[in-house]
């Protein structure tokens, strides 16, 4: 009989990656049950042998676009109902923590659930299901780290980081192993909690037989992902003002619109800039279903990724974006982002800007010929075939089979 492994997470299980991907790493080995927002997570695999939906009631604010913002909330429901607790204290933290929905919910569901292993997606559900199955083997995908997500929010400095801390502090410590996107993370992790083991387990995205696609003036940058403000989207559209030739380089955003007065300011400025130049040079594609990005991005030739370290999770990010655009065989603009610096310039994969400037920017495209890019695109061939889901499954695969061994 197929041991049993329960999946948890506050997010849909079909569009968040790093979930959808862990229900196909183990799909083939186990019999897995799934607790997500998603009301069709069977569909990812008929490996799943039950599924359960919580509500993620989140009225996120439009500056953080986050699950864990569905906190704010009722966090301040669990103040006003409850005053004397300072939401500082270890108390008023787990108060405000046990009236959150989706922990209400997973309060009726876990104790109907029998499992050999469980993995945990992200701080919000990890300490119910830590009190629900204590001694047990528990896998905690943090993502990112945690107590220091959204730090350039000061409401989420205020209202938030307390909680999330103080839930971090009491129970990480009870995992058996902790896994994060990059080594930069990790290695926070493992400063804070040095006695929980901690690993790398990449966004890397699955492999695919794609030949590089030939380039040619103009040379089609693309920026693919979620449009929100910290990440300072409007220096790319900026750049593209200051390019020497405006007739040689596009600039292509498919963004989600999940800021949209943010998208809105966007569009404006790009609608600005295609005026100035005289022609369309910045354009706003509509975002595809995340099964169908790789083969869409892979007809452009330059994948930009220059995202300022407005917080720690962004300085040392790995994201899904710069795996995918591996996959699709694009060349790489990156800004000065430790982790994705370190893999650009090992690999000699594209251009490194030197800040996060219009200007630098600009700077960076100017660097592209097709000739270059060709060239990148060549090296990125080669490189992804050894960056791939495919190596995340066997190391989850491993860490899996240690714990129940």
């Amino acid at each position: 009989m197929k041991k049993k492994i329960l999946i948890v997470s506050n997010s849909d299980a079909e569009n968040d990656p790093r979930v959808e991907k862990q229900i196909r790493f183990l799909a083939d080995d186990y019999s897995l049950i799934v607790i997500s927002t998603s009301a069709n997570a069977r569909k990812i695999s008929g490996a799943i042998e039950d599924c359960f939906t919580i509500t993620n009631e989140s009225t996120t604010p439009h500056y953080l676009q986050s699950r864990q913002s569905l906190i704010t909330k009722l966090y301040i429901k669990g103040l006003k109902a409850c005053k004397a607790i300072s939401h500082r204290t270890r108390a008023g933290a787990f108060y405000s923590y046990h009236r959150l929905t989706h922990v209400q919910q997973l309060r009726k569901i876990l104790p109907n659930i029998e499992a050999d292993i469980v993995i945990v997606n992200e701080i919000d559900c990890l300490p119910i299901v830590c009190d629900y199955f204590h001694g047990k083997n528990v896998i905690f995908d943090a993502h990112e780290y945690a107590p220091r997500e959204f730090e350039d929010s000061f409401g989420w400095r205020l209202v938030q980081q307390p909680l999330i801390t103080r839930l971090c502090d009491a129970y990480i410590p009870k995992v058996k192993i902790l896994t994060t996107v990059s080594e930069g993370i990790a290695s926070e992790y493992r400063l804070h909690y040095p006695t929980i083991r901690t690993e790398i387990i990449t966004s890397a995205a699955w492999s695919k037989r794609i030949t590089p696609k030939p380039s040619r003036w103009p040379l089609r940058l693309i920026h693919h992902g979620v449009a929100l403000s910290s990440r300072r989207l409007e220096n790319m559209i900026l750049a593209m003002n200051e390019v020497d030739d405006y007739n040689k380089y596009e600039l292509h955003l498919m963004l989600v619109p999940s800021d949209k007065i943010y998208y809105g300011k966007l569009v404006q400025l790009a609608n600005q800039i295609n005026d100035y130049v005289g022609r369309k040079i910045v354009t706003f594609m509509r975002p595809v279903a995340m099964s169908d990005i790789i083969d869409t991005i892979t007809d452009f030739d330059v994948q930009v990724i220059t995202i300022p370290p407005t917080n720690f999770n962004y300085k040392y990010a790995l994201p899904n974006k710069f795996f995918e655009a591996i996959q699709a065989r694009n060349a790489l603009l990156v800004g000065p982002m430790p982790e994705l610096a370190r893999i650009v310039e090992k690999n000699r994969i594209g251009v490194l800007a030197k800040n996060f400037t219009p200007s630098a920017i600009a700077n960076a495209v100017n660097q592209f010929t097709p000739a270059v890019v060709d060239r990148f695109k060549r090296r990125v061939n080669r490189l992804a075939k050894t960056v791939t889901a495919e190596k995340n499954q066997a190391r989850l695969k491993t860490f899996v089979s240690e714990l129940v061994a």
